[in-house]
């Protein structure tokens, strides 16, 4: 029993990993040539779908953790940021793909989600640990939001008659200040991780 305590949180988070694989495919591949029911729009659905289920474990295996049924472990603290980054690389990179997501922006995200666990290999060799922070969850809400928002607009603005190009410009402004919140709380990390380290050289030095 203990040891599922462990596992089922972990399993829970794991379930992000083939979902984030699915997300490219899903939005980007011509489905119809494996059927011809599955055209642009179902892929599109199905991907939304996916990502609901995705944010939905997301809040799980948290919850789980806390919770009598299982426990806070150190792997479950490094693998859950690790699954939400790949599964929002993998998100915006379709989105890139497709053409709804500009490639400067793309890269500002990719920067910031690299430069954290940049951060956290840093502060484990002294020994320390960066923990979550209220601007990473902020983030993540953000993220959620805009990528499920996004989809949902390539779903349902065609029926309104609007063309991708329109929507492209109306989604702009969201993947803007998409990575504006990325970028401020990747300085957010990046200074804390800074202090952290170099409190910990001095009290070395001290030593």
């Amino acid at each position: 029993m203990h040891m599922w305590r462990r596992v089922l949180p972990n399993l829970i988070t794991s379930v992000r990993i083939p979902a984030a694989f699915s997300i490219v495919p899903l939005l980007c591949m011509d489905l119809q040539q494996w059927d011809a029911m599955l055209t642009q729009e179902v892929g599109m659905i199905l991907a939304f779908v996916v990502m609901v289920i995705a944010w939905l474990t997301d809040w799980a295996d948290g919850a789980v953790a806390r919770s009598k049924y299982g426990e806070v472990t150190e792997f479950g603290k490094w693998f859950d940021p690790v699954c939400d980054s790949i599964f929002h690389l993998l998100a915006f990179l379709a989105f890139f793909l497709n053409g709804w997501m500009p490639l400067l922006f793309l890269v500002i995200v990719a920067i910031r989600e690299t430069e954290s666990y940049a951060y956290r290999i840093l502060m484990w060799l002294y020994g320390l640990e960066l923990g979550a922070r209220r601007s990473g969850k902020q983030k993540t809400v953000i993220y959620v939001v805009v990528q499920l928002s996004v989809v949902l607009a390539y779903i349902a603005f065609p029926y309104a008659g609007m063309s991708y190009r329109t929507i492209w410009w109306i989604t702009l402004p969201i993947f803007a200040s998409t990575v504006g919140v990325a970028t401020w709380s990747g300085m957010d990390y990046a200074c804390h991780g800074h202090r952290e380290v170099q409190k910990a050289r001095r009290e070395w030095w001290v030593l």
